[in-house]
């Protein structure tokens, strides 16, 4: 989707050509409001602080990182036009299984994990941590896609400067090097994978309940970190676990956890059921190609071993070959 009319982003001119239906949320950072015009293209508008954001989203193309569609200033307030994700956010999706209890299917949960891989494996070259990975910035597309947002404490990082040292997230979703003051990078946003794969299938963070931010600091440093419910596979929770370790240099990266035989299924799968869609069933793409590349740059030869959960830490799990549940 682009900007209809080929209108000018100031206030005055989104004003004019589309009328504010409701506000979809408000975080520390700004508020978030639902635009429409008179044909029904409904858009995104983000109100934030942060002047520098845009230059960040602006070269960020990828099918599972919401589409920046435009800005513009008012005084010195950003405001920010994106794509609107008629699912919601991927909180609100947990709690209305968890209301009417009924448990997210693995297949839908690996299909998940691994779009939201491929959007940390692509920020992670571009130098870029996100820093706040949660459910409510995560939404959902009518196609049932996954599209991470919310990009207002993200940091790029210089290439020759892979850490940074700024407490910065949603404590429940903290790493434990955060938690310890001590410089943090990639791995971070793979914990913070972590805790929402465990939200997934429990509905709840790993360290849920726990009261006060100095308990929940000691539960994160030095509580071991549960498994998920039986019912999902031994392969998921190993995947999971490869993401917890409390020091960060045994996590794998999101090129490494794409790289295991659960991802790998995960993302051929996703790659047939592209295959058979059209580009308009495809939203936020330009057209299914963007799509079909990001996934076949995560999907090696078949001249190419694809190994277990964890070569490096000695956790190899073989999967084996069956395929996902449709």
């Amino acid at each position: 989707m682009t900007l209809p009319y080929n209108l000018p982003l100031t206030r005055d001119a989104v004003n004019r050509h589309f009328k504010e239906v409701r506000q979809l949320g408000k975080g520390a950072y700004g508020t978030t409001s639902l635009l429409m015009d008179t044909f029904d293209n409904s858009i995104v508008r983000k109100r934030i602080d942060v002047t520098s954001l845009s230059e960040l989203i602006a070269n960020i193309n990828h099918p599972f990182i919401v589409k920046y569609l435009g800005s513009y200033l008012e005084g010195n307030v950003l405001y920010i036009l994106t794509h609107y994700c008629k699912g919601g956010d991927l909180h609100r999706y947990i709690a209305q299984k968890r209301k009417h209890d009924e448990p997210i299917r693995e297949e839908r949960i690996l299909k998940w994990i691994a779009q939201l891989l491929s959007a940390l494996k692509y920020l992670h070259k571009r130098h870029i941590l996100h820093r706040d990975l949660k459910s409510l910035n995560v939404l959902i597309d009518s196609d049932k896609s996954l599209k991470l947002c919310d990009f207002g404490v993200s940091k790029t990082l210089s290439a020759t400067a892979d850490h940074t040292k700024t407490v910065i997230g949603t404590p429940y979703y903290f790493s434990p090097e955060l938690i310890n003051g001590q410089e943090y990078s990639w791995p971070s946003d793979i914990w913070a994978l972590g805790c929402l794969t465990y939200e997934l299938a429990t509905f709840k963070t790993p360290f849920d309940g726990v009261g006060g931010m100095q308990q929940l600091v000691r539960h994160i440093k030095s509580t071991p970190i549960p498994d998920l419910p039986s019912a999902y596979s031994l392969e998921l929770n190993a995947l999971f676990r490869s993401m917890m370790f409390q020091d960060m240099k045994f996590r794998l990266s999101a090129s490494e956890l794409l790289a295991t035989d659960i991802m790998q299924r995960a993302l051929r799968l996703m790659l047939r059921e592209a295959e058979l869609k059209s580009p308009t069933q495809i939203p936020d793409c330009t057209s299914s190609s963007l799509l079909k590349s990001k996934l076949l740059s995560t999907i090696p030869d078949d001249s190419e071993a694809v190994g277990g959960i964890n070569n490096r830490h000695q956790m190899t799990i073989q999967i084996g070959d069956q395929e996902l549940d449709e």
